[in-house]
């Protein structure tokens, strides 16, 4: 009994944490529509979701903070950007715009569209085509610059088993800085000009 108690305590911090920051999103559009911001709904939604969202990723590492974990936008679980990963036009500007513009994209889009059937006014019905329009934009200018030759750079990867943590101690230091040096010299002996090492 004492383990399902401590589950669902777990359980409802975390999700009111999310409902927290969606709860002030809605708050936020509601406040734009009743002050008379209803053309620019869409472009302040857009905004605001973005920026919460962002400040959702941060507010669950410093909740649930302890041994191993790090401080920063690293909990974006739930984030809508993730509805799109099964469509490959949109999953290909995530490398332009990153998780947080394809937010701003997603809300944009659907309040434009949702405004427009709402209030029958053309404006929503352009920003929803521009926000459409958007994605093979962005496609084409990616295609473009991938499309210029260049020439190709060999990558080695270096990584040790190393624990997370905000401290290390000196001899944790000097023994992975070692074995990093070690795994160094072994993949200098096949390295060419223009490649790089990663550790």
């Amino acid at each position: 009994a004492a383990a399902l108690l401590f589950i669902l305590f777990l359980f409802a911090v975390t999700t009111a944490g999310m409902a927290l920051f969606w709860g002030l999103f809605g708050f936020a559009v509601s406040k734009f529509y009743k002050n008379g911001f209803l053309a620019f709904l869409p472009l302040l939604s857009a905004g605001v979701f973005s920026l919460l969202e962002y400040a959702r990723a941060w507010f669950f590492g410093i909740l649930w903070f302890g041994d191993g974990s790090m401080l920063g936008p690293h909990w974006t679980f739930g984030s809508p950007a993730y509805f799109f990963t099964g469509i490959k036009p949109v999953l290909q500007t995530v490398s332009v715009w990153g998780i947080y513009g394809l937010d701003f994209w997603a809300i944009f889009l659907f309040f434009s569209l949702f405004l427009f059937f709402k209030t029958r006014r053309k404006l929503f019905l352009f920003w929803a085509l521009a926000a459409v329009m958007t994605i093979p934009t962005l496609n084409a200018l990616t295609q473009q610059t991938n499309d210029q030759p260049s020439a190709k750079i060999g990558v080695s990867i270096i990584q040790t088993e190393k624990p997370t943590k905000i401290s290390y101690a000196p001899e944790e230091s000097l023994r992975d800085f070692s074995q990093k040096l070690s795994l160094l010299k072994e993949a200098a002996k096949n390295l060419k000009e223009n490649d790089i090492i990663l550790f």
